[in-house]
């Protein structure tokens, strides 16, 4: 939650200075492109991960962000105004920061039992969206009252703190727990054909990269929303709207009102209703009203982040989560910087209602698609 707490301030605050510095939607998209390329690297880190004490990683990564974000700070203090360093040390940043996601995923099988993989899933989803809740919220209020660099500084501490928070997680490891294992396992390529050679994996990575693409340009369109109704308050609003929705959708709705429904039914589900929600929002992107569509478009995205990971968890050995998430991370997200420098080229022609529509129309796409390739496995329902 403290981490995730510092990559929301972060990276607001990047992006609505360059859209306020540059005025030029181009560089939101070199931003999110620089974001999202360490990516691409991922996995050559896996069997690493496998490998090493997970705990120690997350402290490693943390510290490493917090480094990075220092030097944002210190640009910004120095009023060194050169868009492309701070989108460098984003790069930074990020290189740390999407590492530390993959590390925990493979990190939560150790500490609970495979029958509460979802439950686990679900209270990490709450502090994530709760963590945005809260700053995204607040985030273009202090953007607005605050100087922007005392505003990186909190970011900076976060990182910090949470490290410390890492460091005490008490579990035993030990270093080349799998280092016995057969000759493939040492291969990095390993995770990359696990995901091939299962229908589960393959087409949940299929559909999530085909989805990141979309929310390339996403990203992208809710900042020249905000700035089109020139507020930077409503794009703290919509990221916490967004928030409000994945909570309710991760809990409520996922532990209550789906509870009788398996896994595979509520990735379904979920992300045949978040297309639906988001392809009615073209109505709507011209006016403050799009708070309203955007949060109900997080229930069901709340649905599908929280029955994701279970799935994966309890479908790959232990042994190989570390290399098979971060195999994934790579094909789905490191499509991201091309795809952001695409939709930054073309966001001045692109309407943002028509992007809606495609992005909604796509994801329902990719909801029939889960539901045709995925096929029900008891052994997997939690």
């Amino acid at each position: 939650m403290i981490s995730n707490f510092g990559d929301s301030i972060y990276s607001i605050t990047v992006s609505w200075y360059l859209i306020n510095y540059t005025n030029n939607p181009f560089w939101l998209g070199v931003l999110n492109a620089a974001a999202f390329a360490p990516t691409l690297f991922s996995f050559v880190f896996g069997h690493w991960i496998d490998n090493k004490s997970q705990r120690k990683i997350l402290v490693y990564l943390e510290v490493g962000q917090s480094i990075a974000t220092l030097m944002i700070t210190l640009l910004l203090v120095m009023k060194i105004d050169q868009p492309f360093l701070i989108c460098l040390f984003v790069f930074f940043a990020s290189l740390f920061g999407m590492n530390t996601y993959i590390v925990q995923d493979a990190f939560i099988p150790k500490l609970v039992n495979k029958n509460e993989l979802e439950e686990a899933q679900m209270y990490m989803s709450l502090g994530y969206k709760t963590s945005d809740l809260l700053f995204n919220a607040i985030s273009g209020f202090l953007i607005s009252i605050l100087n922007i660099s005392i505003i990186m500084l909190t970011s900076f501490f976060s990182f910090i703190f949470s490290a410390f928070l890492f460091k005490k997680i008490d579990v035993l490891e030990e270093d080349h727990h799998f280092a016995n294992d057969s000759n493939s396992k040492n291969n990095i390529f390993e995770g990359f054909r696990i995901i091939l050679s299962s229908r589960i994996l393959l087409a949940l990575t299929l559909g999530a990269t085909i989805s990141n693409i979309l929310f390339s340009g996403f990203n992208i369109y809710i900042i020249m929303i905000a700035k089109n109704l020139e507020s930077p308050i409503l794009l703290g609003l919509m990221n916490a709207g967004l928030a409000i929705g994945s909570i309710l959708g991760s809990t409520i709705v996922t532990r209550v009102l789906l509870s009788e429904k398996s896994l595979y039914q509520k990735l379904a589900i979920g992300t045949i209703l978040y297309g639906f929600v988001l392809f009615i929002s073209f109505i709507f992107t011209e006016s403050y009203s799009i708070i309203i569509l955007l949060t109900i478009s997080g229930i069901p995205l709340g649905i599908t982040h929280t029955v994701i990971n279970p799935i994966i968890q309890s479908h790959v050995p232990e042994r190989d989560l570390g290399k098979v998430f971060s195999s994934k991370y790579t094909i789905e997200v490191g499509v991201m910087p091309l795809a952001s420098l695409l939709f930054g080229g073309i966001a001045k022609i692109l309407p943002t209602n028509i992007f809606f529509i495609i992005f909604g129309l796509t994801y329902i796409f990719i909801g029939i698609l889960y539901t045709y390739f995925i096929r029900e496995d008891q052994s997997i329902k939690l």
